[in-house]
């Protein structure tokens, strides 16, 4: 392998790094992306809940 492609591959100089982001760096959309979907479920979540609680309730009465 030549040295520019070793270069270009594996390097982590301040030039570089953007293009070679670290495997713990996570992109600006798919962070919002799964918090759009985490406060989703937790609605959805909430809102089955509050649903359970009504109708045991009303079946009380």
């Amino acid at each position: 392998m030549s040295r520019d492609r070793i270069h270009a591959i594996y390097c982590r100089c301040p030039q570089c790094a953007p293009r070679h982001p670290s495997a713990a760096d996570i992109s600006p959309v798919l962070r919002i992306a799964l918090l759009t979907t985490a406060i989703g479920i937790g609605l959805a979540a909430v809102a089955w809940l509050g649903a359970a609680v009504i109708a045991s309730l009303s079946s009380w009465s």
